[in-house]
C-alpha cells in the first residue's frame, strides 16, 4: 500500500495517479498479449514437419481468430495444440501486467535514493523488456523443444535492440549517478547505464565519442563485424552481390556511420549496445570454444551466442557479464537435476541465459547495488570473468564426461 501512497500532488511515486498507473499496467499487458500471439504465429513455421513435428501450427480462418486470447475461442480445432496456445497467450499476458506494476508502480528497478522522486515512469523501458522478453521465449521455447536457436529470431532481436537503444537511450537500466558539479559537491542524479558507467554523467572516453572523434566508428563497425561474421549464415546459392547478408552488412555500416555523424548521446548508447553484443557474445564463444576443444566435439551451439548477442544488445555489456555468471550457476543447477533424475549429458543452455536475464531485468536494483563494485576495478573484474569462464567450461566437460560414462555403462 506503501507504492500507492499519494504525494501531496496528488500523484503516486512514479508521476502517474492510480488510474494511469491501472491503464498503462493494462495496457502492458494487452501488448504481453500481442507478443504471446506473435509467438504462436510465427516460431511454429521456423521449424519444418520433419525436423519437429511435435510444433504444429493452428490454422487461422478469419480476423477474429487473429487476436490475443478470444481469437483462440474462434479458432475451429480442439486438441492440445489449442490450449497450448491459449497458455501461452495467457501467460504474456499476466507478464505484461506483472512487468508493467514492477517497474512502473513498485519502480523496483529504480536506486532507492529515487523512489519518492517524480522522475516519469519508464513506460519505454517496459516495453523494450517486454519485446526483449518475447524474443528470449520464442528462444527458451525453440532450444527445449528442438535443442536449436535460430537466426530467425536472434538476428532480427540484436538488429532491433541496436536500433531501439540508439533512439530511445532511456530504456537502458537505471542507475544512480554521481554528476560532477563546478563549484558544488557532485550531485546524485537518476542516469542510465553507459559503456562507462552512467550514460549523461560519465559517456564515453574522449576520442571514442561522435564525429568527428574517429575511434568510436572504428570500434562501433569492429563490434558489429564481428557479430555479422558469427551470427549470420551465408547463402550459397546466391552470389555475393546478391546475397541478404552481404546487404545486412551494408545497411548495418551504413546506420551505424549515420548515428556517429548525427552525433549528441544517442551515438554513445549506441556503442553501449555494440560494446554488449561483442562482450556478451564473446564471452559464451570463450566457453564454447575451450570446451570443445577439451571434448574433442562441439561442447555448446552457436545459438547460444547469438542469443548472449541479442540480450547485449538491449541491456548492455555490464548486464551481459552479469547474465553470464548468473547462468553459470543456474546451468549447474539444472544439469545436477537433469543427470540425477534422467543420467543424461545434453543441456540446452539458452533456457538458462534467458531465465537469468530476467532475474537480471526483474531485480536489477539488488543486483547492481551487490555487483557495481566490480566495474569500478577493470583487473577485478577481468579476473572474475575469467574465473566465471573456466569454471563454466570445466563444468560442461564434467557434466559431458559423467554423461558419457552413464552411457557406456548401460551399453
Amino acid at each position: 500500500m506503501a507504492l500507492l501512497k499519494r504525494c501531496d500532488e496528488g500523484k503516486t511515486m512514479n508521476g502517474l495517479d492510480s488510474w494511469e498507473s491501472i491503464y498503462v499496467c493494462v495496457g502492458v499487458a494487452l501488448c504481453g498479449g500481442v507478443v504471446g500471439r506473435i509467438l504462436t504465429a510465427l516460431v511454429p513455421p521456423l521449424f519444418c514437419e520433419t525436423t519437429a513435428p511435435q510444433i504444429k501450427r493452428v490454422q487461422i480462418r478469419n480476423c477474429w481468430e487473429q487476436m490475443p486470447i478470444i481469437g483462440t475461442l474462434f479458432i475451429k480445432k480442439n486438441g492440445p495444440e489449442k490450449r497450448l496456445w491459449s497458455w501461452i497467450e495467457i501467460s504474456a499476458i499476466a507478464i505484461g501486467g506483472g512487468m508493467a506494476w514492477w517497474e512502473i508502480v513498485a519502480r523496483s528497478q529504480l536506486p532507492l535514493e529515487f523512489l519518492a522522486h517524480e522522475q516519469g515512469a519508464p513506460v519505454l523501458r517496459v516495453f523494450a523488456h517486454l519485446v526483449l522478453f518475447g524474443f528470449m521465449a520464442a528462444a527458451t521455447w525453440s532450444d527445449l523443444l528442438h535443442r536449436v536457436i535460430p537466426d530467425a529470431i536472434t538476428v532480427p532481436g540484436t538488429l532491433l535492440g541496436l536500433v531501439c537503444v540508439w533512439a530511445f537511450p532511456e530504456i537502458l537500466l537505471p542507475i544512480g549517478c554521481e554528476q560532477a558539479r563546478s563549484y558544488a559537491t557532485p550531485k546524485l542524479v537518476l542516469d542510465v547505464l553507459g559503456p562507462a558507467g552512467g550514460l549523461h554523467c560519465v559517456g564515453m572516453p574522449d576520442g571514442y565519442t561522435a564525429a568527428p572523434q574517429w575511434m568510436g566508428l572504428l570500434m562501433s563497425l569492429g563490434f558489429f563485424f564481428f557479430w555479422w561474421v558469427i551470427c549470420t549464415v551465408a547463402d550459397a546459392r546466391r552470389a555475393v552481390l546478391h546475397d541478404p547478408r552481404t546487404w545486412l552488412l551494408a545497411a548495418g555500416a551504413v546506420f551505424i556511420v549515420g548515428a556517429w555523424w548525427w552525433g549528441t548521446e544517442a551515438f554513445v548508447s549506441l556503442e553501449t549496445s555494440l560494446i554488449g553484443v561483442g562482450v556478451s557474445m564473446g564471452l559464451v564463444l570463450a566457453v564454447r570454444s575451450g570446451a570443445s576443444h577439451a571434448l574433442g566435439r562441439e561442447a555448446m551451439g552457436l545459438g547460444d551466442a547469438t542469443l548472449m548477442a541479442t540480450i547485449g544488445a538491449w541491456l548492455g555489456w555490464q548486464a551481459g557479464v552479469i547474465i553470464f555468471f548468473m547462468a553459470a550457476f543456474i546451468g549447474l543447477l539444472w544439469g545436477t537435476i537433469q543427470w540425477l533424475k534422467y543420467r543424461g549429458n545434453e543441456l540446452p543452455y539458452g533456457p538458462s541465459l534467458c531465465l537469468a536475464a530476467v532475474a537480471c531485468v526483474f531485480f536489477w536494483r539488488l543486483v547492481w547495488y551487490r555487483v557495481s563494485e566490480f566495474f569500478a576495478e577493470p583487473i577485478l573484474l577481468i579476473g572474475v570473468v575469467v574465473v566465471v569462464v573456466i569454471a563454466t567450461t570445466v563444468t560442461l566437460m564434467l557434466y559431458r564426461m559423467l554423461g558419457r560414462g552413464n552411457a557406456s555403462e548401460k551399453a
